[in-house]
């Protein structure tokens, strides 16, 4: 019975809204409106997303620890070994705060936003100490991340008002890129394949959400700033290795967190409508 108040409810209000539409549409296309955003921020990482990327970068056993045997029964020692992570341990941690960036491109009518967000976060790199720049075979350690959330928002006052709120709420995915110390060898999960870990990005793909607060003001009918604070959540799959010596080799390290929070800036430009645009002619 509930179910049925609701949907007739619903129903009513379409056909008002079709009713109060001159044109007896649920909604006039020629009054939407496209825009264009591009917005930076300070963001945090919390406890967990941080330590699941340092403890992947410099504390992760890519081996187990003893001897195993190659394919002739002669034993063969896994690496790293204890002095790969002592050197390691020189690298500086990743800091949890880093700058990110994105660009939007969207649809606007009336009070309703939409639209597509592409987030990016920089490289964040912890250089080879100085200590072991003699060591050839050690590399930065890096880090990036990009994105893209479908987003849908609501501004709180009419369209044409100077200042406004819109919250917004979206879902999409996520990409961590991580490029690793060393060409370190990998023993498979039975212990018997012994592989190079090469010296490149590897990337593990991941589920996203995101709630966001903007308070826009407009400076112009299409020019807008505003201030945006929100949160995003992620959970990454298992990062899987390209070897040379195997195709693949999937890290079971269970899900790893991307949860940050985030306060920054945007600026935006609102393409005019197409019956903004005959008005203005028509003048």
């Amino acid at each position: 019975m509930r179910n049925s108040a609701t949907l007739f409810c619903l129903f009513s209000a379409a056909v008002l809204f079709a009713q109060d539409n001159p044109r007896g549409e649920f909604y006039v296309k020629d009054e939407v409106k496209s825009f264009f955003s591009f917005h930076t921020q300070f963001q945090q990482y919390s406890d967990a997303a941080i330590g699941d990327i340092n403890y992947m970068a410099f504390r992760y056993k890519w081996h187990y620890e003893g001897i195993v045997v190659d394919s002739a029964g002669a034993p063969v020692d896994t690496v790293p070994s204890l002095a790969d992570s002592k050197r390691l341990y020189q690298y500086n941690q990743f800091s949890p705060n880093t700058l990110g960036m994105g660009l939007e491109a969207g649809v606007q009518y009336h009070q309703l936003f939409s639209w597509v967000d592409a987030s990016f976060t920089p490289t964040q790199v912890s250089s080879v100490p100085g200590a072991l720049k003699s060591d050839g075979d050690l590399h930065d350690v890096k880090w990036f991340r990009y994105g893209f959330e479908w987003m849908f928002g609501w501004g709180v006052l009419p369209e044409n008002a100077k200042l406004n709120l819109i919250p917004s709420v979206g879902a999409g995915f996520s990409l961590l890129n991580m490029h690793f110390a060393s060409n370190y060898q990998l023993v498979d999960n039975d212990g018997l394949g012994l592989y190079t870990l090469s010296n490149r990005y590897y990337s593990t793909f991941g589920k996203s959400v995101k709630a966001q607060l903007e308070l826009r003001f407009a400076l112009s009918d299409r020019l807008s700033v505003g201030g945006i604070v929100g949160a995003q959540a992620i959970w990454y799959d298992n990062i899987s290795l390209e070897t040379v010596g195997a195709t693949n080799y999937s890290v079971n390290y269970g899900e790893m967190s991307g949860n940050s929070w985030y306060v920054g800036g945007k600026v935006t430009w609102t393409l005019p409508s197409v019956t903004e645009t005959r008005l203005k002619e028509t003048l």
